[in-house]
């Protein structure tokens, strides 16, 4: 999940479904575009 903003409740759900959770900054999140592949460096 790529979000901007993670809550505590965000965080644990995804954490408990072992769902990857990516915190991105505002330019990073709106240069996604539908389909766009992230991998971890």
């Amino acid at each position: 999940m790529a979000c901007q903003k993670a809550d505590l409740t965000v965080a644990s759900g995804c954490a408990l479904a072992n769902i990857p959770l990516f915190i991105l900054s505002p330019d990073e999140y709106d240069s996604m575009k539908d389909g766009d592949e992230i991998s971890l460096g």
